[in-house]
């Protein structure tokens, strides 16, 4: 392992893309290409604090989701179901639809989904487990047709939606076993769904049905700088909705669906299908002064090796059987109790301390990454160099941070 200076133009590039601050290659390795493109060799980056402790984990390698359409057709529907919800509800034969146009979207394309303020109000959604700095792309077609009809009053689908929301979340890894009857009974989803709501764009002469796209962040509060809505298009116009480049300002569950809330004019939509592009944040973690994990405001993304190296100067964690015990060199460390389960091969020099106290019990200016003194680290020159960067350019101008 080596500090990477921030003069070097790959740590440059990463580094200023979230904040800027002293790095270190922490893992170089080989991914195998997935269906004949993207393998190759790719850095992992530990961002740390003034103790050495791993902060956050960046990576180089450019990972997309591409996830297949919604298309609803039969060969297809288990396969789909592996990552989509909802795609039963409403599910007719266009055959069954009058004037239902011509889409070549799929091969075969003989189902579409029917949704109606007074039937089903959410159709098919995907929850996507995201980070800060990842992107998403959304496409759907969607039809309806008035035949002289008024849209009547919308029907309030916050029930329907709670119910969808609470699965989908359940159902990823990063939840740490919440349940959705959990999340439905603790009402946590309800003031975000409600305000997600009530905040979309309505034009009342059309029917109230989107594409619908929410984040949550991890403590379950609606982002709404990366939710919103496209409400359809126009009568009997068989419209491909489209969405390209959304951010995910937070680390978090995004929702995308498909709804109509208006009861008395049927919409149907076909082909949902997401892209997700993820970005290079893989890991943030905050601690107890101990060194416990603030599990509610740590993070991981999902299908990414999980870098094990954390408090203690990055030494490693060790979570097989749930140990949950760091290893230094010379005995294990807890963090649940603050003590090392050894005793101190030193202790004849901290004479009056216990001898299994970790960091002379000042955890919050020392660590011990070997398990036998205290060592309190000097990162000055890094955070002047940091500052440096910050405020001149290379040719010794000021930065737009400089000239304030």
């Amino acid at each position: 392992m080596k500090y990477i200076p921030l003069e070097n133009p790959a740590a440059l590039s990463i580094s200023k893309e979230l904040f800027p601050m002293p790095m270190e290659i922490f893992s170089l390795y080989n991914c195998p290409p997935l269906g004949g493109v993207g393998g190759g060799f790719f850095y992992d980056y530990y961002l740390r604090d003034h103790l050495n402790n791993v902060r956050t984990v960046l990576t180089e390698q450019k990972d997309t989701s591409f996830y297949p359409p919604a298309s609803l057709e039969t060969a297809s529907l288990a396969t789909e179901k592996l990552y989509y919800s909802g795609e039963d509800s409403g599910r007719v034969n266009k055959n069954t639809v009058s004037g239902y146009p011509s889409d070549t979207y799929t091969n075969p394309n003989d189902y579409i989904q029917q949704l109606s303020g007074s039937g089903f109000k959410i159709g098919t959604g995907i929850v996507l487990k995201v980070m800060t700095g990842d992107h998403f792309n959304i496409r759907v077609s969607s039809w309806y047709n008035e035949n002289g009809v008024t849209p009547g009053t919308p029907v309030n689908p916050l029930p329907d939606l709670l119910a969808a929301l609470a699965g989908g979340i359940s159902g990823t890894a990063a939840t740490h076993g919440v349940s959705a009857t959990q999340l439905q009974s603790s009402g946590v989803l309800t003031p975000g769904a409600t305000d997600f709501l009530n905040n979309r764009t309505y034009t009342t002469t059309v029917p109230k049905a989107y594409l619908n796209w929410i984040l949550f962040d991890d403590q379950f509060k609606m982002v709404s700088s990366s939710s919103d809505a496209q409400q359809v298009g126009a009568d009997n116009t068989f419209t491909t909705m489209t969405q390209n480049g959304l951010s995910a300002a937070k680390n978090g569950y995004l929702y995308v669906y498909v709804s109509n809330e208006t009861p008395n004019i049927n919409v149907y939509f076909d082909n949902l299908q997401v892209t997700h592009i993820k970005g290079p944040l893989l890991q943030e973690q905050s601690y107890y002064p101990f060194g416990l994990q603030m599990t509610g405001i740590s993070d991981k993304a999902l299908g990414k090796l999980d870098s094990k190296n954390k408090f203690n100067g990055g030494v490693e964690l060790e979570e097989d059987y749930g140990v949950n015990l760091y290893s230094t060199f010379y005995r294990q460390y807890d963090p649940q109790i603050g003590r090392f389960s050894g005793v101190d091969v030193l202790s004849e020099k901290t004479i009056g301390l216990s001898t299994y106290q970790f960091a002379v019990n000042n955890p919050i200016s020392y660590n011990d990454p070997f398990g036998n003194k205290e060592v309190q680290t000097d990162y000055s020159d890094q955070w002047a160099q940091i500052i440096n960067n910050l405020w001149f350019n290379e040719d010794g101008s000021e930065t737009e941070f400089g000239g304030m």
